[in-house]
């Protein structure tokens, strides 16, 4: 009896061993498939946290291209409404360019006109034919002819204001065709001109040089 006892104090002690050696194995187990599941959680934590900072990322440069897109388009925009108006700008400014010329011109129109009433109003009377008068032919830049007596000695000043009066522009001179001779001295006579009994003249337009 006392021999079966001690085996099977034996059988118990060795039985515990075996138990606390399973154990043992069971926890070493358990504990690393704990750590390798935490650190399996750390990564994927990692990588949605990365994912996640990326899609930021992603988000933040879209979020800045829109923007530089949206400057452009309103730089690009205010560049073509500047260009509109300096346009728009430039031709009111050729528009009243324009208006001033032609207002200017027909001022200069007008003021010619007045003048030439007023010298054709201050022309003293034709005389009448005699052996001191001498008749001048005279044809206009327009092609129409006119006929006028003067005495021998009145200036030719009196010729250039009779056609002053009938001619379209203001500066001419006075000339024949055979032979070629211009007049543009007012202050000599007829006589001295050579225009008397009488002469046939054309009007010779002053050109700028």
């Amino acid at each position: 009896w006392s021999r079966q006892k001690r085996r099977s104090k034996k059988y118990s002690h060795c039985f515990s061993c075996l138990l606390l050696f399973c154990s043992f194995i069971l926890l070493f187990f358990y504990s690393n498939m704990s750590s390798t599941d935490r650190k399996q959680s750390r990564n994927l934590q990692r990588m949605q946290e990365e994912e996640f900072e990326e899609s930021l990322r992603q988000d933040q440069e879209r979020m800045e291209q829109r923007e530089r897109e949206e400057a452009r388009r309103k730089e690009e925009e205010r560049e073509r409404a500047n260009e509109e108006a300096r346009k728009l700008e430039e031709e009111r400014q050729r528009q009243l360019a324009i208006e001033r010329e032609k207002q200017e011109q027909e001022m200069n129109r007008a003021r010619l006109q007045d003048r030439k009433l007023r010298v054709k109003e201050q022309l003293a009377p034709e005389p009448e034919a005699s052996e001191d008068t001498c008749t001048i032919l005279i044809r206009l830049s327009s092609g129409r002819k006119l006929t006028r007596r003067f005495i021998k000695t009145d200036r030719l000043k009196l010729l250039f204001d009779f056609v002053f009066a009938e001619e379209d522009f203001e500066e001419f001179d006075l000339a024949t065709h055979f032979p070629k001779r211009i007049f543009s001295d007012p202050s000599m006579t007829f006589e001295e001109a050579g225009m008397f009994p009488k002469a046939a003249l054309f009007v010779d337009e002053k050109t700028s040089a």
